[in-house]
C-alpha cells in the first residue's frame, strides 16, 4: 500500500527520535533528524530544535549562520505576538550563540529584543545574566554589575551572576550578596523556586529562642502539575525495540521553552526547608570566599575556606582558590604545595588557575616541574589556553623568551579576552628590553580588566627601566592597591627610596611596615626597611634592623651589606670592613658593590649614602 501524500509528517517520531539521540550524544543522528523535523513543519519550533542541536553538538558557528538567516523571526514566521514563547526560545538561543563566538554587539541586540512577559524566572534571570557577561567583556563594567544584580535578585541561584558580580566589584559584593542567601530566606525560596512533595508542603519551624514553639506553618508553594518521570525500564515508543534504557520525553522537555508560569520548578524538588537553609549556608560562605580572593585579602580567604565542613573544603574548587590566594600573596611554595595536592586528588581538572601554579613554579625556577606540568597539560588539551599560558612560562624559565612571546600570544589568540596571558607576554617583551611592545601588552591587558595587578606592574617596571621614577612609583601604587601583597608592595616602597625626599622615605617606610605587619618574619621587607632607614640616616634603627636580620639569614650577602655600610656610617672602620669581607665571600657577584663601599669609605664620602 503507497504512501499517502496528504498524511502529517511523523513529528512525534522525529522529536523523540532527536531526545534519544541527544540523550545518547549521537549528535550527527540529532542534527539527521532535526534537519528532517525542520524541512516537514518549517516554523519556529523546528527552527529552534535545529539550532539546540547544533549548538548542543559544538557546532556553535553553524548555529549562528542558521539563526541569522531567519531573523529577525517575526519576519519570517507567523507569530502569536506578544508573550509567544516560542519566539523568545528562539531569540535566546541566537543570543548564546553570538555571545560564545564573541559577536557581543549583535548578541546584546538580540537579547534586548525579548519581550520580557515571555519570559519566566529562570530564562529572565538567564537574559540578565548574558548582558552582565557581554557589558564586561565590553569595558562597562558599572552596567555590568547592574545587570548582575538584576539578575541575582531575580534568582538567586544564578551562580555565573554572583561569581561575575563579585570579580567585577570584589569586596563591596559581599555585603549585598550576604542578604540574599541568609538562611531566614529559606521558607520564601523554597515556595518561589522549588517543588516540595506531597506531604511535605507545610513545615513547622522553632521559633528562634523559644525551644518547642511552633510558629505559623511555613506553606510551600505546591506546583500546578509535576511531572512524571519515565522508569528508566520503560519500552521504547519509536519502533519495536525493547529500548535503550534512557527514558523518553518529548523534546519540550529537554530545553525549557519560555513563557512558563511565575512559579515554575526550575529545580528538583526539596523535602524541607531545613535542607534549603543548609544550602543557603553553604551559597553564603561560597560567596565569602569569592569576595575576599577577588578583594586580595589573604587572610580573610583564609578565614572563610576554614569556615566549610568536610568534604567540600578538600574539593578542587576551593583548594584551587587558596592556592591562588597564596600565589597572589608571594607564597610561592605554598602554592606549589597546594596546586600540587590539587594535582593529585584531581588529576583531570583543567582549571584556569593551574596558569598560576605555573606561574609558582616559575617564581622558584623550577624548571622541570614546570616541562612535565606542560606535557600532562598538552595531553589533555593542548589547544587550551590554560595549556599555551603554561607552556610561555615553560620556555620563559630558560630564557627562551621570544618563544614564551609565542605561546602568549596563542593563548590570546585562543581566546582575545585572555589579559593574564597578555600580561605575561609584556613580562616577556619588558625581559627583552622591548619596552614600546611591553607597554602595549600591558595596556592591552588593563584595558580588558583594570583590577589586572600584573600589568599594572609591567607598567611599573618599564618605568624603572627609563628611570622614570615618579611614573614607576604611581603603577606600583596602582598594582599594589588592587592586590597589596609583599612583593607589589616592596617594589612600590623601591621607587618611593629613588625619590630623596624626607616625604617619599616616609612613604616607603610605611609601605614596608604595611607587610611587616601581617608577615613580621618577611626577609626582603626587613632589608628594604633597613635600607631606608639607612637612607634616613637613622642609623641606631637601622643597626638594630641589619642585627636581627643576619641573626635569621646569616649567610645572606646583603645582610652583611647592609651591616657593613650602617657601620660604615657610624665610623666604624673595621666592623664595616668585616661585613664587607662576609659579603664578598658569601656572594662574589656583590664585588662591584662591596667594592664601591669600601672605597667610599677610604675617600672619605660619608655624604650622600644610597638607601
Amino acid at each position: 500500500m503507497g504512501h499517502d501524500p496528504c498524511s502529517p509528517p511523523p513529528v512525534g517520531v522525529l522529536e523523540q527520535l532527536i531526545t534519544q539521540s541527544l540523550e545518547l550524544y549521537l549528535h550527527e543522528d540529532a542534527r539527521f533528524y532535526a534537519e528532517m523535523l525542520h524541512a516537514a513543519k518549517g516554523d519556529l519550533a523546528s527552527l529552534a530544535i535545529l539550532g539546540e542541536v547544533h549548538m548542543k553538538s559544538g557546532d556553535l558557528q553553524k548555529c549562528v549562520n542558521l539563526l541569522r538567516h531567519f531573523y529577525p523571526f517575526q519576519e519570517h514566521f507567523m507569530t502569536k505576538g506578544k508573550g509567544d514563547g516560542k519566539l523568545a526560545k528562539v531569540q535566546y538561543l541566537y543570543g548564546v550563540a553570538l555571545v560564545r563566538t564573541h559577536r557581543y554587539q549583535e548578541a546584546e541586540t538580540v537579547f534586548k529584543s525579548i519581550r520580557e512577559d515571555a519570559l519566566g524566572i529562570g530564562e529572565r534571570s538567564a537574559v540578565l545574566y548574558w548582558l552582565g557577561h557581554i557589558k564586561k567583556f565590553t569595558s562597562r563594567d558599572t552596567h555590568a554589575m547592574e545587570c548582575y544584580v538584576k539578575c541575582i535578585h531575580t534568582y538567586p541561584f544564578r551562580w555565573s551572576a554572583v561569581e561575575g558580580f563579585i570579580a567585577s566589584s570584589a569586596a563591596k559584593a559581599l555585603g549585598m550578596i550576604e542578604p540574599i542567601y541568609s538562611e531566614s530566606k529559606a521558607a520564601e525560596y523554597a515556595g518561589m523556586y522549588f517543588d516540595c512533595p506531597e506531604g511535605a508542603a507545610t513545615v513547622t519551624e522553632e521559633a528562634p529562642g523559644t525551644p518547642g514553639t511552633p510558629v505559623t506553618p511555613v506553606t510551600m508553594a505546591t506546583p500546578k502539575k509535576l511531572v512524571k518521570r519515565t522508569p528508566t525500564t520503560a519500552p521504547s515508543k519509536v519502533g519495536t525495540g525493547t529500548g535503550t534504557g534512557v527514558a523518553r520525553k518529548r523534546v519540550g522537555s529537554v530545553t525549557k521553552v519560555p513563557g512558563t508560569p511565575e512559579k515554575e520548578s526550575l529545580v528538583p524538588p526539596v523535602n524541607t526547608v531545613a535542607e534549603l537553609k543548609t544550602f543557603l549556608g553553604l551559597l553564603s560562605k561560597y560567596a565569602g570566599v569569592l569576595a575576599a580572593c577577588a578583594s586580595y585579602n589573604f587572610a580573610d580567604t583564609l578565614h572563610h575556606i576554614n569556615l566549610f565542613p568536610e568534604p567540600y573544603a578538600s574539593a578542587g574548587y576551593l583548594q584551587g582558590i587558596l592556592a591562588k590566594a597564596f600565589y597572589d600573596e608571594g607564597l610561592y611554595t605554598e602554592a606549589c604545595s597546594t596546586f600540587e595536592a590539587l594535582r593529585r586528588s584531581e588529576p583531570y581538572r583543567l582549571d584556569p588557575k593551574l596558569m598560576y601554579y605555573s606561574s609558582s613554579l616559575w617564581q622558584l625556577q623550577r624548571d622541570k616541574q614546570l616541562a612535565h606540568l606542560s606535557q600532562e597539560l598538552i595531553q589533555m588539551d593542548k589547544l587550551s589556553p590554560v595549556t599555551q599560558v603554561v607552556l610561555g612560562n615553560t620556555h620563559s624559565v630558560v630564557g627562551e623568551h621570544p618563544s614564551a612571546i609565542t605561546f602568549f600570544q596563542r593563548a590570546c589568540n585562543i581566546d582575545r579576552y585572555h589579559v593574564y596571558a597578555s600580561a605575561l607576554k609584556g613580562m616577556e617583551h619588558l625581559m627583552l628590553e622591548e619596552l614600546d611592545d611591553a607597554v602595549q601588552a600591558f595596556r592591552s591587558s588593563i584595558r580588558l580588566d583594570p583590577r589586572q595587578y600584573t600589568a599594572w606592574h609591567g607598567l611599573g617596571a618599564v618605568a624603572v627601566k627609563q628611570e622614570k621614577w615618579k611614573e614607576a612609583a604611581e603603577n606600583f601604587k596602582r598594582a599594589s592597591a588592587i592586590n597589596p601583597s609583599p612583593p607589589l608592595l616592596l617594589a612600590y616602597a623601591s621607587a618611593l627610596t629613588e625619590e630623596p625626599t624626607p616625604a617619599c622615605q616616609e612613604l616607603a617606610l610605611a609601605t614596608v611596615n604595611r607587610v611587616l605587619v601581617h608577615q613580621p618574619n618577611h626577609s626582603l621587607a626587613r632589608l628594604r626597611k633597613g635600607e631606608i632607614l639607612l637612607g634616613m640616616n637613622r642609623l641606631h634603627e637601622a643597626k638594630e634592623v641589619a642585627i636581627g636580620l643576619l641573626e635569621s639569614c646569616p649567610k645572606e650577602s646583603k645582610v652583611n651589606l647592609l651591616l657593613g655600610r650602617v657601620y660604615r656610617r657610624m665610623g666604624e672602620k673595621i666592623k664595616a670592613l668585616q661585613y664587607f669581607n662576609s659579603a664578598l665571600g658569601l656572594d662574589p657577584k656583590d664585588t662591584p658593590a662591596v667594592r664601591y663601599e669600601v672605597e667610599k669609605y677610604q675617600d672619605g664620602l660619608d655624604s650622600g649614602d644610597e638607601a
